[in-house]
């Protein structure tokens, strides 16, 4: 096994719950917080919120869905009676038991790594709050590729001065998988759609994560001048290891 199978099968794991959650009204945040709840219930909502690496505001729109949904169910604590304690219902076992078999993945693995790159981001962001509010000129430095993102920690100790979503994050991993590739090689192995690939990796270039280059004409073969290939970065090589080093177990 080469030093990034282990990304592709998290990249292939992700894309695979995705489909068989397709039309489930449920996504991977419901999902992770029910393996969390599964293994360590009752929880409160920060208590979730740390083990899942989710915001507070997240879980707590996550919560409500699952209760809409009646996969999970509240009770005050004993010991506080301002809190609420979380427990699964037995729908939500079988719909982790379901989905299991649906997309042939070992949850454990897919799921618990996508909780631990969701810690580090939700690290980084508040680490990130802290810096921006002791120095303006760190803020307007500071490059965001969603509302929800964050920076990342370098191996050296030294901090990237960008931003990522669990989205950009998937395609910087597809990116650290291939020398060089085209949006479509990315779609492929990050498992999402061109659009959102386009964006990430137009956000990725301007933080000087990636690169892209023309694509070279071929004898005889016409050439699209539209096609870029892409490659991470030396920096952006340093943020993939950081990743692949969190969905590791």
């Amino acid at each position: 096994m080469t030093e990034t199978d282990s990304v592709v099968v998290f990249l292939q794991g992700i894309s695979r719950v995705e489909c068989a959650l397709a039309g489930s009204g449920l996504a991977l945040n419901h999902v992770s917080i029910m393996r969390v709840l599964q293994d360590n219930e009752p929880l409160s909502n920060k208590e979730i919120a740390d083990r899942a690496g989710l915001s507070a505001p997240t879980v707590s729109r996550c919560m409500s869905k699952l209760a809409a949904l009646r996969m999970v169910r509240a009770s005050l604590d004993d010991r506080d009676l301002r809190r609420n304690l979380f427990r699964l219902e037995a729908r939500a076992r079988s719909v982790l038991f379901e989905l299991k078999r649906t997309a042939n993945v070992d949850l454990d693995v897919v799921i618990g790594g996508y909780a631990r790159v969701c810690r580090v981001i939700q690290h980084e962001k508040s680490q990130n709050k802290e810096t921006a509010a002791s120095s303006a000129s760190c803020k307007s430095a500071t490059f965001s590729l969603s509302a929800a993102s964050s920076p990342l920690s370098m191996p050296s100790g030294g901090r990237l001065s960008v931003g990522l979503s669990m989205g950009a994050c998937r395609v910087l991993l597809a990116l650290g998988c291939t020398q060089t590739c085209t949006v479509g090689d990315v779609c492929a192995v990050a498992g999402l759609g061109q659009s959102s690939v386009s964006m990430a990796l137009r956000q990725l270039c301007a933080a000087r994560l990636a690169r892209a280059v023309p694509l070279s004409r071929q004898a005889g073969q016409k050439c699209d001048a539209r096609q870029r290939l892409y490659a991470l970065s030396s920096v952006g090589k340093q943020a993939f290891d950081v990743v692949k080093r969190a969905i590791e177990p």
